[in-house]
């Protein structure tokens, strides 16, 4: 996987919180690569709190040789 999976939550909006990060499954026999995953809460907006992380699941069966990165980060709240 070289390339970018991404299921981020949006930013709030008029004093509202940010949308928390979605998940992402992954089930394979081999899995390699330096892409990203991201699934990033959106940031608060006035007093909106900021979204949560999501989830990322990969399951691998037989080889693993993935060195790119993972997020899961929580979104900024004012």
């Amino acid at each position: 996987m070289d390339g970018i999976i991404d299921s981020e939550g949006g930013n709030g909006s008029s004093n509202c919180g940010g949308g928390s990060g979605g998940s992402v499954l992954i089930k394979t026999t081999q899995f390699s690569g330096h892409g990203i995953l991201t699934v990033n809460g959106g940031s608060g907006h006035g007093n909106g709190g900021g979204g949560a992380g999501g989830r990322i699941a990969v399951h691998v069966a037989w080889l693993r040789e993935y060195s790119g990165q993972y997020t899961a980060y929580g979104g900024l709240g004012w």
